[in-house]
């Protein structure tokens, strides 16, 4: 496969099957961000979900956009586990008025970037900080 440019590699993702499937799914957000925590592409959803547009999220770190403090050791956990597969997290996340709001958060690193759905988590029983990762699908 030819050398691609960042932009061009980021573009393919955003244009991905697993982007696409997750941005059908009503009231829900993507993100792609590289292995720093800065975002480098957001669906327009983002506005409606995180109140956040893609314009106020590129270029910016996620973990300092969306992460209250006191929950940055749990996030810092599962950023680790990614290295073994993909994985779901329930976190609170910061909205603009800065109170925190219960998110479940579907994660998928490729091509070396990390991808985020987010959605508000509606389920009570869930607004607690906890996470799964799963095996990732060979390429």
């Amino acid at each position: 496969m030819p050398w691609l440019a960042v932009a061009d590699v980021v573009q393919e993702l955003a244009a991905s099957p697993e982007v696409r499937r997750h941005l059908a799914t009503p009231n829900t957000g993507v993100y792609i961000m590289r292995q720093d925590g800065d975002i480098v592409w957001a669906s327009e959803s983002m506005q409606a979900v995180t109140g956040r547009s893609p314009q106020d999220l590129v270029d910016r770190n996620a973990w300092e956009v969306f992460v209250p403090r006191e929950d940055l050791s749990q996030v810092t956990e599962f950023k680790v586990r990614l290295t073994d597969g993909d994985g779901v997290l329930w976190m609170r996340v910061l909205v603009p008025n800065g109170s925190p709001v219960w998110y479940r958060a579907t994660v998928w690193v490729r091509s070396n970037h990390i991808l985020c759905a987010f959605k508000v988590e509606l389920d009570q029983a869930e607004w607690r900080p906890h996470f799964i990762v799963r095996p990732r699908p060979k390429a």
